[in-house]
């Protein structure tokens, strides 16, 4: 993780800053609140850079906390539901390495997507039956979703997605289990690292930013709407180990702080939680989080795609 002290207190204003030769977008993903469609695919206003975007999506429900007896009654579940208990099915189902540190108000939930390939008639499709996180953690039957994407290749481009409740103590993992119908094992498959933790609502820039989820497509320039009473900026910390921040600049009127972000490390998508130290109008000093930014779920290509099927 490296975190950029702010070059100055001002930057040119938006209409004096060079147009991108890129057109990447800040999307909300979710949110905790209803609030406006904003999305600029192919045309920034202004030429500007990326902007933080909103898309409000309803929250899904939450992910049941099991012991290890519910993790045995899945495996239960799958087999007895199995029309050739006898069998178990086979997946090859390849899944992205995901470099995720999350912080989010305590109690709050955050909504998890592991990203994979697969063949076409793989069992991931048909036949997953439960997603183990800890030794007290999964979701059962009903409690997550298995999209289907593109092709490209021979692969099919697909997603898990549920959403986690951060329990107290936080939640971190490196694998989850899968658990298919006519099958009692639990098979663990590689997802990245994943951190997930909780913070005082407080600290937090707003009650929008405690709520929300915003993606942008890559590593590239962006724009963080921050607080009026900002009036200077002494440091950007990205809140990811494997995402740097290279120029940091503090547009006072906009009320924008510009960050040159660059990925490091072997993964094919992150999520980052930055956070900023400041100086008030009053001259008071403050650190606050902004909201979580994932990176790269936006705009998969048959590279990425290729890349992960050889993991």
């Amino acid at each position: 993780m490296s975190s950029s002290v702010v070059r100055g207190t001002s930057s040119p204003s938006r209409e004096d800053r060079p147009t991108a030769d890129f057109s990447a977008t800040l999307v909300l993903i979710s949110s905790r609140s209803t609030v406006g469609v904003h999305i600029f695919a192919n045309d920034p206003p202004e030429g500007d850079r990326p902007w933080v975007s909103m898309l409000s999506r309803p929250r899904q429900n939450l992910v049941a906390t099991l012991s290890m007896w519910s993790i045995f009654a899945l495996s239960l579940f799958a087999t007895l539901a199995s029309c050739s208990p006898g069998e178990t099915p086979r997946s090859t189902a390849s899944f992205a390495r995901t470099s995720a540190t999350i912080v989010q108000p305590t109690g709050a939930t955050y909504p998890i997507n592991l990203i994979f390939v697969a063949e076409a008639d793989d069992a991931i499709w048909t036949n997953l039956t439960g997603i183990v996180l800890s030794d007290d953690l999964s979701v059962p039957p009903g409690d997550f979703t298995v999209a289907r994407g593109d092709d490209a290749d021979g692969v099919t481009l697909g997603n898990v997605t549920f959403t986690v409740a951060i329990p107290p103590t936080g939640l971190s993992f490196h694998t989850v289990g899968l658990v298919f119908a006519g099958s009692s094992t639990i098979i663990q498959v590689p997802v990245g690292g994943w951190s997930l933790t909780g913070a005082p609502a407080d600290d937090f820039v707003s009650e929008d930013a405690g709520a929300d989820v915003v993606g942008m497509p890559r590593c590239t320039t962006a724009d963080f709407p921050v607080p009026d009473a900002v009036a200077s900026v002494q440091r950007f910390d990205p809140g990811s180990p494997d995402v740097r921040a290279d120029e940091v600049s503090l547009d006072a009127r906009s009320h924008t702080v510009t960050a040159e972000l660059a990925c490091e490390g072997d993964f094919d998508f992150r999520v980052m939680s930055p956070a900023i130290d400041y100086t008030d109008d009053s001259g008071k000093t403050h650190t606050a989080r902004l909201a979580p930014v994932s990176i790269g779920f936006q705009d998969v290509t048959d590279a990425d795609l290729q890349r992960i099927a050889s993991r």
